[in-house]
């Protein structure tokens, strides 16, 4: 799958809650989402597309998740 850069340069993440790391927003290989910060690794629920059009709408779905605070923490060893 060819990744379209427009999807990252148009969604903006907040710093993360926890620590003021980078958010960032990943791809997974069989269709979905997730947001997490580069420093902790506290993260969104990952969402899943089915369809090229759900694709951008799915992206824009987790960075609204992470701008709310709607993320979870893992402590050291979960």
């Amino acid at each position: 799958m060819e990744i379209d850069m427009s999807i990252f340069d148009e969604i903006e993440l907040i710093e993360c809650p926890f620590c003021g790391g980078p958010g960032v927003l990943e791809e997974e290989r069989v269709g979905g989402w997730y947001a997490i910060c580069a420093d902790c690794g506290a993260q969104t629920a990952s969402c899943d597309f089915k369809t090229p059009e759900e694709r951008v709408h799915v992206a824009k779905k987790v960075a609204e998740l992470w701008n709310m605070g709607k993320i979870v923490r893992f402590g050291y060893g979960d």
